[in-house]
């Protein structure tokens, strides 16, 4: 019974893990979008005549 429960308790760690790693992802891909843009136009900007 207690294998049971450690079994349960493991999985429902290794979900609530994976969950929030992969909100993690998400806002990681957002960050390097936004960070990519704001060098983009310094550059633009830097590179003008």
């Amino acid at each position: 019974m207690k294998q049971l429960i450690v079994l349960i308790s493991t999985v429902i760690l290794g979900i609530a893990i994976a969950a929030m790693v992969l909100g993690f992802r998400a806002d990681a891909g957002r960050l390097a979008g936004t960070v990519s843009g704001q060098i983009d136009a310094m550059v633009t900007e830097f590179s003008g005549p």
